[in-house]
């Protein structure tokens, strides 16, 4: 009897934990739709918007949105606001040496959608493009292009076909990328006039370039050694 007893209290232990922790276990959440703006003012400043939409079942309340910022050359987000229905959202930081974690609270009385707001402004360095962006730790289901990066520039400049994210055409101040998730960073580069061959692109140039050198060299190579093989059988083939 005080087996069956003991047996008895284990299994409702058991079973009351699983139901506390599935009762604990945050929301998943997935991105159902990023809008991206970014507007440069043509020299080393951007103003950024990041409009999210993250989806789950049941309710996102007491929840928190984890999202990472690449430490590219030192940037910093200022004047950083995450903004909900007009109302800030409470953040934490925590700083890493390639990236820093900002960890977003969602208030109370949210399910099924959450829509929030990163704006921002950043300062790059002259002669510089790299563009680190706000991710956040829910990617989305990778069946469609959810995100959308409008980046825009002024109107003497020129955004280069050798950006990232790769542009199929660029011929404006002014160019859209669609994506299935957000990029770590951007890197829109832009000019007076359109340049095929610039500081950015002549490393890529020169690595073709090196690339190439190396295959000659080894097809050479290799026509040379059969060459020096076949001598040599050649060689042993003939009788003084």
């Amino acid at each position: 009897m005080k087996k069956l007893v003991t047996f008895f209290v284990i299994l409702v232990s058991l079973l009351t934990f699983q139901i506390t922790s599935y009762a604990a276990e945050p929301v998943a959440k997935t991105l159902d739709k990023a809008d991206i703006s970014i507007i440069s003012d043509g020299e080393s400043n951007y103003e950024i918007k990041q409009t999210i939409v993250l989806k789950g079942e049941g309710d996102f309340s007491g929840n928190q949105i984890e999202h990472t910022f690449s430490n590219i050359n030192d940037i910093k987000p200022e004047n950083l606001q995450f903004i909900s229905e007009g109302n800030q959202l409470e953040f934490t930081v925590e700083e890493f040496e390639s990236l820093d974690k900002y960890i977003v609270n969602i208030p109370s009385g949210v399910s099924g959608t959450f829509t929030y707001e990163i704006s921002y402004t950043l300062s790059v360095g002259e002669g510089e493009y790299a563009t680190p962006i706000f991710v956040p730790m829910h990617p989305a289901d990778g069946q469609s292009n959810v995100v959308q990066i409008d980046f825009q520039t002024t109107e003497e400049n020129m955004v280069q076909r050798n950006s990232f994210p790769v542009l199929k055409k660029a011929e404006d101040n002014e160019v859209t990328s669609y994506l299935m998730n957000i990029p770590a960073h951007v890197n829109y580069i832009f000019g007076p006039e359109k340049n095929l061959f610039n500081s950015h692109n002549i490393i890529s140039w020169a690595s073709i370039l090196i690339l190439l050198s190396i295959i000659f060299i080894w097809i050479r190579s290799e026509l040379k050694s059969k060459n020096i093989n076949s001598n040599n059988n050649n060689s042993k083939g003939v009788v003084n």
